[in-house]
């Protein structure tokens, strides 16, 4: 089992509950989201669920964003209460983890400024955790993208299944399955823990490490239910600060788990630390190939899909076609493949 810095045991006591509802704590941390945070909120205030804790942490935000989510506190809406915080600005790793220490929900989701949940989320997340029985599952939501033009629901952000249960360490070793739109049970960041502030990139990724690693499990409702607007504004990808998150993670999972890690895993992650993370690879063959290192590009492709799940790999081998002599590198690999399992193309099999 591991220990951590993390762990969740100041989390407030669960109040009484009025009426047997229980009380859901929604967190949004908000830095400079003024532009956005007012359909945010009010997206919160329509939710059919009746009993919301809502709590605004205002992350040092340089505009009106911590006036605007106090006209929200200042309102007195029937199972409604909005708490909202000002603090100097120490990411959102900080400002979500304050949040928590202060939630009394028996429940916890969060919500980003920038962002708005359909007046169903929330009441769909409980239905469908009762309805699985409860217990260490994680219910997350759909969402889609509606910042390239109108709301078009029938291309979701997520187009691959959740994978199943007993895979699901595998394929998180490889990429982020989870969301931050799910529905925690309080006891969840008693046991896994906080998240890790010293990390800006992938916060969430190295706590959904622990999750799957500790047996929780994510599970998602198909219909769209979060609206995401992504906006300049948004947190940034800088490649290179992410792979550094994306290893300091993986270390503090080798740190902590090693003992519960397959053999399997445990070579799977020292191999990604020894050459880096996906994104770095890739960019590392754009460079080659601005240079002319032609073979180099499409070797650091290659090995750019070894560490992706399948479904992950066709745009990387689309990359690859369009290198010079890449659709022959494929097709080579793909013939020696099939010498190996014995696969006969005109049989099938």
């Amino acid at each position: 089992m591991t220990t951590n810095d993390h762990r969740g045991r100041h989390l407030a006591a669960v109040p009484e509950e009025g009426g047997g509802v229980p009380l859901v704590t929604v967190i949004m941390g908000a830095y400079n989201a003024q532009r956005f945070i007012g359909e945010a909120l009010t997206s919160l205030m329509r939710q059919t669920w009746q009993n919301l804790e809502i709590i605004v942490i205002d992350d040092g935000s340089q505009d009106a964003t911590a006036e605007l989510a106090r006209v929200y506190e200042r309102m007195a809406l029937p199972g409604r209460r909005v708490i909202v915080q000002s603090q100097e600005n120490t990411g959102v790793a900080g400002a979500r983890n304050r949040a928590l220490r202060m939630a009394s929900g028996e429940f916890v989701t969060f919500l980003d400024a920038d962002d708005a949940f359909m007046p169903a989320a929330i009441s769909r997340m409980v239905a469908e955790r009762e309805r699985l029985g409860g217990g260490r599952v994680l219910v997350s939501l759909q969402g889609v993208e509606i910042t390239r033009g109108p709301l078009d629901t029938t291309r979701p952000l997520h187009r691959e299944p959740v994978p199943e249960p007993k895979r699901q360490r595998e394929v998180m070793l490889q990429y982020n399955i989870g969301s931050l739109a799910s529905l925690f049970p309080r006891e969840f960041f008693d046991e896994v823990g906080l998240f890790d502030e010293t990390q800006s990139y992938v916060e969430d990724w190295e706590l959904w490490l622990r999750a799957v690693f500790s047996g929780w499990r994510f599970h998602r409702l198909e219909e769209v239910l979060l609206l995401l607007w992504w906006s300049p504004g948004s947190m940034s990808s800088d490649v290179e600060d992410m792979g550094r998150g994306e290893d300091r993670a993986l270390q503090l999972l080798l740190a902590g788990f090693r003992e519960e890690m397959t053999p399997e895993e445990i070579a799977f992650v020292e191999h990604r630390l020894s050459v880096g993370s996906p994104q770095r690879i890739i960019r590392q063959s754009n460079e080659a190939l601005r240079a002319g290192r032609i073979e180099e590009a499409k070797q650091k492709l290659l090995l750019a899909a070894e560490l992706m799940p399948a479904q992950k790999r066709v745009g990387v081998k689309a990359r690859i076609a369009r290198v010079p002599g890449g659709m022959r590198l494929l097709k080579r690999r793909q013939e020696t493949t099939d010498e190996m399992v014995d696969y006969d193309p005109v049989m099938g099999r």
